[in-house]
């Protein structure tokens, strides 16, 4: 099988590297030697982190292959269980049947024998007292010997009669449909369980993608514009700026590309813009097009600085919170889950002291210590990257404590299940 034709899991395209030795692509990372060759005869860090997530991907697909659905299993081994439990306890009632059957009918030692060869003795005994034995002992040994033959047929008859009665296994009395009415009113229940179980991920199935289709809807990116321009205000306040909605005004082409712009004024009466483009999608952006948008969004609203607000990582080709595309060109991430303003709020500091720094060029920002903001903004960005790798590995730490929650609450359930089987098993009848 191909690289290429493996599906993508996930949104998320990552941006590979390869150094000294090591292929790394966000938190992937590989150290095959024929892996890293391969790597390294790629053109760019996208087919780079291409050829990682396709890698990763495969793994998981053969992982998902080899392991059973755990809840899936549990309820099949607790449906075997009731089942052999079900044929033990008929077994078990058969030979017990058996065995009754046997001590009446046993043509040997059968308790109905034993009564049948008692009245027998009683009947010879009568005909004895009946009959002159010296006169007529040979016709009375013929009657008894006919009455004892008759007796002895009719003893096996019955026997066999009762016995097929009695019998669980032959298909044919009361306790044969009994044990058949028990076994397909036990088992007809779980026959259907399969067709429910289907039509069940049939309805999750359905809500995920509805759920899906909701994220992506206008609504939803409407709602991620007012936070984001909640934030800006906020900035805006601690900077003397002036926040302003343009999304919904088209430009001079008809192009409403930029949707909120911010105007920096100097105490000399200088003025310079910033414009702050809104993305809330599901799937990422390439960083051309990234780049295309942000200079439409500068030139539509006539600014030096533009800044793309991303909604989540799974929309970013990259695994940095803040990126710099090209000169006064960024894109940041603003995860619409947490809210979590800190690289928005760096993002806009820089985009700011970009848009300052034009001022200082033209001799209109005077006072500016732009050497002192920009080393700050360095440490600012470097001090976010170790953040960002931080938070990612509580977020992994925090996974897989979840699965070991999980799998101890599977645990517990078979042991309560297997308790609860014992309590059956030594209950008194």
């Amino acid at each position: 099988m191909k690289l290429e034709s493996i599906p993508r899991i996930g949104a998320q395209q990552p941006v590979g590297y390869v150094t000294e030795g090591t292929v790394e692509a966000h938190n992937l990372v590989a150290t095959d030697e024929e892996f890293v060759a391969a790597a390294e005869a790629l053109e760019n860090a996208t087919e780079i982190g291409a050829l990682c997530q396709q890698t990763f991907n495969l793994g998981v697909l053969i992982r998902r292959q080899a392991t059973p659905n755990v809840a899936l299993l549990s309820f099949s081994e607790r449906v075997q269980r009731f089942d052999e439990d079900v044929q033990r306890v008929t077994h078990e009632a058969v030979q017990a049947l058996t065995a009754e059957a046997d001590r009446i009918a046993n043509p040997d030692q059968g308790v109905l024998n034993e009564a049948v060869n008692r009245q027998l003795g009683f009947l010879s005994e009568a005909i004895d007292r009946a009959f002159d034995e010296n006169d007529k002992k040979s016709a009375l040994h013929r009657v008894e010997q006919a009455v004892r033959k008759a007796a002895t047929e009719a003893n096996e008859q019955a026997s066999r009669s009762l016995r097929d009665l009695l019998s669980v296994s032959t298909g044919r009395g009361p306790l044969a449909e009994l044990r058949e009415t028990m076994v397909r009113e036990v088992s007809a229940p779980f026959a259907g369980l399969s067709d429910s179980l289907k039509e069940v991920e049939k309805l999750l199935a359905a809500e995920i993608a509805r759920r899906d289709e909701h994220q992506r809807g206008t609504q939803q990116g409407i709602e991620f514009e007012e936070a984001v321009a909640e934030e800006l205000g906020k900035l805006c306040q601690i900077t003397d700026d002036i926040l302003i909605h343009t999304g919904n005004e088209p430009a001079a082409g008809g192009n409403k590309v930029g949707d909120y712009v911010i105007e920096i004024h100097t105490n000399r009466g200088a003025q310079v813009k910033m414009v702050f483009e809104c993305k809330k999608r599901s799937t990422p952006l390439s960083v051309a097009k990234m780049r295309d948008e942000l200079s439409t969004a500068a030139k539509n609203r006539d600014t030096a600085v533009a800044v793309m607000v991303l909604s989540g990582d799974g929309s970013a080709t990259h695994h940095m919170p803040l990126l710099k595309l090209a000169e006064h060109r960024y894109v940041v991430v603003y995860d619409d889950l947490t809210r979590d303003a800190m690289a928005l709020r760096l993002a806009f500091q820089q985009a700011r002291s970009d848009a300052l720094a034009t001022l200082v060029t033209t001799g209109d920002g005077e006072g500016i210590d732009l050497d002192a903001l920009v080393a700050k903004l360095a440490e600012a960005r470097s001090l976010l990257s170790h953040l960002k790798q931080i938070q990612s590995g509580v977020r992994a730490g925090a996974k897989a404590l979840s699965a070991i929650q999980d799998n101890a609450v599977t645990m517990q359930t078979k042991l309560l299940g297997c308790m609860d089987d014992c309590d059956q098993l030594v209950k008194l009848t």
